[in-house]
C-alpha cells in the first residue's frame, strides 16, 4: 500500500435529513520526505511513465520538469488549469483509495491520453474491477463519481450534491469509459489488464455486481457538515455509496504534488 494512505482515518458518520448514511475521512499529509516523495512519483506516473519520460523530453530541449509542467500537468495558473489540478487529484486520491484499501483494480489510462493537460477527460470518474479467476455473478464492477472543493472561496454549490446528481449520468457513460480502458491497455500490450475491463462489457450474458458511489474532497476549511446533511439522492441511486475526504490547507498540498512529482 502506498504509505501515505496510512495517513487516511475515518472520523465519523452522519446522516441527511433524509436518513442517508455518509462516511467522514479526513487524510493527514504526513512531513516525512520519503512518504510524500512516493506519493509524488506514483502521481507523476499517471501522466507519464517512468519507460516513456525520457522518450518524449528527447529533442524538446527543456528538462523533465519543464516539460512536465508544459505538456502533462494542469496549469498552477492559467484556468482552467487550477481547478483541472484539483478535479485530477481527486480522482486520483478515490483510485487509490480503493485500490490500495478495498482491492480493487483500477486501470490507470485515463491521465497519460490527454491531450490538452488544461481539461478533464470525458467518462466516468473513477471505476473500479473486482473478480475472482473464474467469472461469476460476484464480480464487481464499482463507479465512483468525485467532485473536488480545494479552494477556500464560498460554495455556491454542494460538492456532494454535485457528485451525486452527476453520478446519474454514468449508466450512460460507462460503456464509452469501459472500451477506451480496454483499447488504452491493448495499446500499451497489457492483455491481461484488457481481459478483465473485458470481462465488465457485458452484464446480459456474463452478469456481475454493479455498484456506484459519489464522494466529494474537500479542504477542512470549507467543510460544512450541516450543509451536507440537506442533500438529496433521487430514488433509483438509494444504494448510491456516500463518503467524503477531507483535508487541510488542500489546495496548497495540491500544488506541491505537483510540483514534487515534476521532479520525481
Amino acid at each position: 500500500m502506498l504509505k501515505y494512505l496510512k495517513g487516511l482515518s475515518k472520523k465519523e458518520s452522519i446522516m441527511t435529513h433524509e436518513g442517508k448514511n455518509i462516511d467522514i475521512y479526513e487524510l493527514h499529509i504526513s512531513k516525512d520526505e520519503e512518504i510524500l516523495n512516493e506519493w509524488a512519483h506514483h502521481f507523476r506516473k499517471q501522466y507519464c511513465d517512468d519507460d516513456s519520460i525520457d522518450k518524449l523530453v528527447e529533442g524538446t530541449g527543456m528538462s523533465k520538469q519543464e516539460w512536465l509542467l508544459a505538456n502533462k500537468f494542469p496549469s498552477d495558473k492559467v484556468a482552467p488549469g487550477p481547478s483541472t489540478r484539483a478535479g485530477d487529484f481527486g480522482e486520483l486520491l478515490i483510485a487509490d483509495y480503493i485500490e490500495y484499501i478495498h482491492s480493487y483494480y483500477v486501470p490507470r489510462t485515463k491521465y497519460s491520453n490527454k491531450t490538452n493537460p488544461n481539461t478533464s477527460q470525458q467518462g466516468s470518474d473513477v471505476i473500479g474491477l473486482k473478480m475472482g479467476e473464474k467469472e461469476n455473478v460476484n464480480d464487481e464492477l464499482y463507479v465512483i463519481e468525485v467532485k473536488t472543493r480545494a479552494s477556500k472561496c464560498i460554495e455556491k454549490e454542494n460538492r456532494l450534491q454535485k457528485a451525486i446528481d452527476d453520478s446519474s449520468k454514468d449508466i450512460e457513460r460507462l460503456a464509452f469509459s469501459l472500451s477506451a480502458m480496454k483499447q488504452r491497455l491493448i495499446e500499451l500490450n497489457k492483455e491481461n489488464e484488457s481481459k478483465i475491463v473485458q470481462r465488465f462489457q457485458n452484464d446480459v450474458d456474463t452478469p456481475f455486481k454493479t455498484k456506484y458511489g459519489a464522494t466529494a474532497i474537500y479542504t477542512t476549511e470549507m467543510l460544512n457538515l450541516e450543509k451536507i446533511r440537506e442533500i438529496k439522492v433521487i430514488n433509483e441511486k438509494n444504494l448510491l455509496n456516500l463518503f467524503i475526504i477531507h483535508i487541510d490547507n488542500l489546495m496548497s498540498f495540491i500544488h506541491e504534488l505537483y510540483r514534487r512529482a515534476s521532479i520525481c
